[in-house]
């Protein structure tokens, strides 16, 4: 890391393309790169080491077919989604499916599959037009009334190590609350965390310093906490 590097990052970085004669910019920010990627004001923390990105994986599998003398409910899930924050990149596969009889002869239907980027997914009850025989089909061949192509979302970044995190649950007491339930329920939450691009922390000058002046702790119930130093940057280790 050069001092110019380090002049550049925290004086330069946020400043429009230069153009001295329009007064945008320092004549001495002239010569600076164009592309500060490789920088953070910011960084992750876990294991005495920072870290500019992050990789979350997350999965949900869910069995179930009870009743509790009210409603009958049958359903299954198997969902796992990585969320990649170099790229902002979100990915989820799998399906969710799940159906619901009452008493009183109303149902309802849900069933969303995922396949990368894109999610398809139907949802009625006996009100609508397109429930027919337990799924979600119109009978003119019109999908939209109940159907439709979603973008799909990818959880928060987690650590299901968190005391918290809801790891799921077994057995029919997770739903069930009286003696007239029978069936099945099973249900598993999982939250993966890994940290990638390893970054060092930087004065003005573009010396390495330090870092545990900054006193950064990993906290598996906030595991995406950021860290900073005033008048500090960080930067990946192979800059320079």
């Amino acid at each position: 890391m050069t001092p110019k590097e380090a002049y550049c990052y925290l004086n330069c970085a946020n400043l429009p393309p230069c153009s001295a004669a329009a007064g945008d910019c320092t004549a001495c920010c002239k010569d600076c790169p164009k592309d500060y990627s490789n920088f953070s004001d910011t960084a992750y923390y876990k294991d005495g080491v920072f870290y500019k990105n992050f990789i979350s994986d997350n999965s949900s599998f869910r069995q179930e077919e009870w009743s509790d003398t009210i409603d009958y409910k049958v359903g299954s899930a198997n969902i796992k989604s990585t969320y990649k924050s170099k790229n902002n990149e979100c990915l989820v596969y799998g399906s969710n499916i799940s159906q619901s009889d009452f008493d009183d002869g109303d149902s309802t239907f849900t069933n969303s599959i995922y396949n990368g980027t894109k999610g398809y997914g139907c949802g009625c009850d006996t009100n609508d037009v397109c429930f027919v025989g337990a799924r979600c089909i119109d009978p003119n061949g019109d999908a939209d009334l109940c159907c439709g192509i979603f973008t799909t979302s990818c959880g928060t970044c987690a650590d299901d190590t968190c005391e918290t995190f809801d790891s799921g649950c077994i057995g029919l007491e997770c739903v069930c609350n009286d003696d007239g339930c029978y069936g099945f329920y099973s249900e598993v939450n999982t939250a993966k965390i890994s940290f990638v691009d390893e970054v060092h922390l930087y004065d003005s000058k573009g010396e390495e310093v330090d870092p545990s002046f900054i006193g950064a702790s990993y906290d598996p119930c906030a595991p995406c906490a950021t860290w900073s130093a005033a008048c500090h940057f960080f930067a990946v280790v192979s800059i320079g």
